[in-house]
């Protein structure tokens, strides 16, 4: 006999989140992206303007931009379960993605 699971509005049951609902996942890395490569946009153009050179300029941007999101994700899995972890994880793909694009020497 299968449990019965609490439904939520619009007909969906609360097991229904990030693992199965693939559009979550990606709206949650969007958000990730968008608040990582704005800020850090934000950050390294008022220190170049500050006349801060780019090796700490990327290390300022890094402390600005790069959050707990690792610490962030293993406190979910220890504290609820595996479904939990899911954006945090996928935030810090996105900032793998960023470290890759902050290391690039761009002209």
């Amino acid at each position: 006999m299968r449990p019965c699971t609490p439904q939520t509005k619009g007909g969906s049951t609360a097991d229904e989140h990030w693992t199965t609902a693939p559009q979550a996942t990606l709206i949650g890395a969007l958000i990730g992206a968008a608040s990582t490569f704005g800020l850090g946009f934000v950050l390294d153009h008022l220190l170049k303007r500050l006349g801060q050179d780019r090796p700490r300029r990327v290390s300022y941007v890094l402390l600005g931009t790069i959050k707990n999101t690792s610490l962030a994700a293993a406190t979910a899995l220890a504290l609820f379960n595996e479904r939990t972890a899911v954006p945090a994880a996928a935030v810090s793909a996105v900032n793998v993605l960023y470290m890759v694009w902050l290391g690039k020497e761009r002209v």
